[in-house]
């Protein structure tokens, strides 16, 4: 995180306030999976202040997720990748609905070295969020920084 601070904090102000107002409303007014999913990337990237954002939808039957929209540094390395449920790290995190968030202060199992390496960024922040829905994953946003 650029300075280590987000948009968002644990104190509502007007701009967070107004920040979260005009999120939802964009959130809701999507019609199709790919406008939410490029208003997912713009809100998370603006709010969270990260360097790259990206959503991933599951393809059935290949069990395989796929990105379907990036924005921010070293795009390239996660556009053409995929993630296969229950093989590797994410894929077995994400075949169980778990999320991830390791920094380079705080990952205790030694992670972010082995992700940067596997994705091919520098990065230290990573995190990866299960999207469900009735119980069922659709698809993951992964974010860095």
């Amino acid at each position: 995180m650029k300075g280590g601070k987000f948009l968002f904090s644990m104190q509502p102000n007007l701009e967070t306030i107004s920040f979260l107002y005009e999120s939802s409303l964009k959130i809701r007014s999507a019609r199709t999976v790919s406008e939410l999913s490029k208003y997912l990337v713009s809100i998370l990237k603006k709010g969270l202040r990260v360097d790259l954002v990206s959503v991933w939808l599951l393809h059935k039957p290949e069990m395989v997720l796929t990105c379907v929209e990036i924005d921010g540094y070293g795009k390239e390395r996660f556009e053409k990748k995929t993630v296969k449920l229950g093989t590797g790290v994410l894929g077995k995190l994400l075949q169980n609905r778990r999320e991830l968030w390791i920094s380079s202060e705080d990952d205790p199992e030694d992670l972010l070295p082995s992700f940067a390496r596997e994705w091919g960024i520098k990065s230290s922040f990573f995190a990866c969020v299960s999207l469900v829905t009735e119980e069922e994953l659709f698809g993951a946003v992964i974010i860095s920084n």
